[in-house]
């Protein structure tokens, strides 16, 4: 592949990710990452598919309980280096609150990403909750 097609498969991947997470299909979400893919951010820490996909499933509303939620990834930086690549990008997330959309936390991806059997999947995907309301619990350091 070359540098562009490598890009746009990335894009596409974050593009995936976003839709899987608004559908709330958290087993689908954890398919995106390499068989010992690490997930961290507030919510948790996950090594593995299974486990990341145990904790998002856990920690996370189904598709049809809760509040309805949109992200938004923006501003991907992506450094390529062969079959790995480093990718920093924004992310917005808005939850409907009964009188419309609501933005709810502003942060950062920070994430390792490994191209497995010709497919882009993360290696390492790390939330930075850069801003978040205060009302859902996240404005906290990260642990460690």
């Amino acid at each position: 592949m070359s540098a562009v097609e490598d890009k746009l498969a990335i894009y596409d991947l974050y593009a995936e990710y976003v839709a899987r997470t608004d559908a709330c299909d958290w087993r689908g979400v954890a398919e995106l990452f390499t068989a010992d893919g690490v997930f961290e951010g507030r919510i948790g820490h996950a090594l593995g598919r299974q486990a990341i996909g145990n904790m998002l499933v856990e920690m996370n509303p189904t598709a049809t309980s809760g509040p309805k939620r949109r992200h938004i990834c923006a501003n991907p930086q992506i450094k390529l280096d062969g079959d790995q690549a480093a990718v920093r990008a924004s992310y917005l997330v808005f939850m409907d609150r009964g009188d419309g959309p609501l933005p709810i936390i502003f942060g950062t991806y920070i994430d390792k990403l490994t191209r497995d059997q010709g497919v882009w999947k993360f290696a390492h995907h790390m939330l930075v909750h850069d801003i978040a309301s205060a009302d859902i619990g996240l404005n906290k350091p990260l642990p460690g």
